[in-house]
């Protein structure tokens, strides 16, 4: 099984600027200045990126809540295994 098996997601919304969404990303994330930077462009080109992978549902569940307080739109997917053959 994988080791990162949820998947924690950031949504675009038309509420929070750019900067909120880095600054958020770089301190709710742990992200640095550059990679929360990166993130937020992905973010606003794409729709949504993910922004870190848990092994224990309660760890992203706990990284989620985190990033809804601050306003954002956050949520967790499982990640679906692929197998090769």
């Amino acid at each position: 099984m994988n080791d990162a098996s949820w998947r924690v997601l950031v949504w675009d919304d038309d509420v929070n600027t750019t900067h909120v969404v880095q600054y958020v990303l770089y301190r709710v994330c742990g992200m640095s200045l550059i990679d929360a930077a990166r993130t937020m462009i992905m973010i606003h080109q794409q729709g949504y990126a993910e922004v870190a992978r848990f092994s224990e549902r309660s760890d992203a569940e706990r990284l989620v809540s985190g990033l809804m307080v601050c306003g954002l739109r956050g949520g967790l997917a499982r990640v679906e295994a692929v197998t090769v053959g």
